[in-house]
């Protein structure tokens, strides 16, 4: 099944109908289609600034947890060589754990931004669907109005025919 850019990439020198009930000509046009009314390009940019929220507080986050650590690694550096082990274990164990809420913090902020360009990429179909669908509806409009103008023709050349 071809969509959006792959099946235009095939209209200029093809004709077709793909499954989604598209329609290609090869002078370009694309016409037809489905509009999900679930999905809503407000609701879409609404999900974009939210996650892009989120981003951004998940980056300062990132950047306290950062600051943690690195507090945590110079504290962490034993007076002397010879300190104690015990002391030396527990300091291990807090960097450890701050490496590894790091790490989490990490995946969480990588996940958002994964988000984020998911969304991005919605409010771009959905700006492509409503181009096409005005498109469509113009053509439609204009269509109906040629068959309005031939039925009144007809009906003029009908009742002259009568007379």
């Amino acid at each position: 099944m071809l969509r959006g850019p792959h099946l235009r990439r095939y209209s200029y020198s093809e004709r077709g109908t793909a499954s989604t009930g598209d329609e290609v000509n090869r002078k370009g046009a694309l016409t037809g289609g489905y509009r999900d009314q679930k999905t809503s390009r407000l609701e879409a940019i609404k999900r974009v600034k939210r996650a892009q929220a989120n981003v951004q507080q998940l980056q300062e986050k990132l950047s306290k947890l950062q600051a943690q650590i690195d507090g945590a690694r110079e504290k962490s550096r034993p007076p002397t060589a010879c300190s104690n082990a015990v002391f030396a274990n527990a300091r291990l164990r807090d960097i450890h754990g701050a490496d590894t809420a790091f790490t989490v913090k990490n995946q969480e902020v990588t996940q958002a931004v994964s988000e984020e360009t998911k969304l991005e990429k919605l409010g771009n179909d959905i700006n492509s669907t409503e181009e096409h669908l005005r498109l469509d509806v113009s053509a439609r409009i204009k269509e109906l109005a040629n068959l309005q103008e031939a039925a009144q023709a007809k009906v003029r050349c009908l009742a002259s025919g009568k007379e």
